[in-house]
């Protein structure tokens, strides 16, 4: 407990000393992103955890508020499942390598259920490469991480995409279909489990329109 309080009131000292220097904030940044993904549950364990998934489709005629169908589909899978073809590791790992995180000084802590966090925003680097049509997602996110300013703990990941934007879909190497995405965004709330940090609830919508 000691060492711990420690750690918080040096990593306090550092951001107060160097709150003018971007790049010691940035660099504060991603090193309380890299403390909180550390304590993520680790991929082995993940084939132990029963995760319960429920997905709504509602599909929509132009200029009608009301959905023409809905469809709801639930179904359980183990920590290893996959989002639109990429596993939850993929995700983490796309989170450290394809983002910037900064701290914003008018932002810089948020209290969630009475949890003093900081908060370590993220926007994407530039001419990041497409593989996938996840990829297109990714490339464009932004948000904030909040981490427990206690234990560096990850609390919760939100992101969104500020800006719609269209790409063609392809199967082989063949257009597919035009698709219209114009809104996007998502969050992931954590809890502790047998020590290791694990995705509790991951929500998220889409808006988007296939020409």
């Amino acid at each position: 407990m000691a060492s711990l309080r420690l750690e918080i009131i040096l990593l306090g000292l550092f951001l107060l000393i160097f709150s003018q220097s971007v790049f010691a904030q940035d660099n504060l940044a991603k090193i309380l992103v890299e403390k909180g993904l550390s304590r993520l549950i680790k991929p082995e364990v993940r084939r132990n955890v029963r995760v319960d998934i429920e997905t709504l489709t509602e599909k929509y005629d132009s200029g009608n508020p009301k959905p023409r169908s809905s469809e709801k589909e639930n179904k359980t899978t183990d920590g290893r499942f996959k989002a639109r073809g990429i596993n939850m590791e993929e995700l983490y790992q796309a989170l450290q390598t394809r983002y910037y995180f900064y701290i914003d000084m008018s932002e810089s802590t948020a209290v969630i259920n009475n949890i003093t966090c900081a908060v370590v925003k993220f926007s994407p680097r530039p001419n990041l490469a497409v593989k996938k049509t996840a990829d297109r997602f990714i490339n464009r996110g932004e948000g904030s991480i909040y981490i427990n300013l206690d234990d560096f703990n990850v609390i919760k990941i939100h992101g969104f995409i500020r800006d719609p934007f269209s790409f063609t879909f392809s199967w082989y190497f063949l257009p597919i279909a035009r698709v219209n995405v114009y809104q996007f965004e998502f969050t992931v709330d954590y809890a502790t489990f047998n020590n290791m940090l694990i995705e509790q609830t991951i929500s998220g919508s889409a808006d988007y329109e296939i020409l």
